[in-house]
């Protein structure tokens, strides 16, 4: 299945995860390692340097 080679719409939904989230911790920093355990991503998404 072409569904399954195609790894466009999962980097995008990534970028995307990545950008609302580093804006969320903006107005809300003391949730960074809420989010971290509950969510399940590696802390090197919310990093400063990406």
């Amino acid at each position: 299945m072409n569904l399954f080679e195609n790894k466009e719409a999962y980097i995008t939904l990534l970028v995307n995860i990545e950008l609302v989230l580093k804006d969320y911790l903006k107005l809300y920093p003391q949730d960074k390692q809420y989010l971290l355990q509950t969510m399940e991503i590696d802390e090197s998404i919310l990093s400063d340097n990406n």
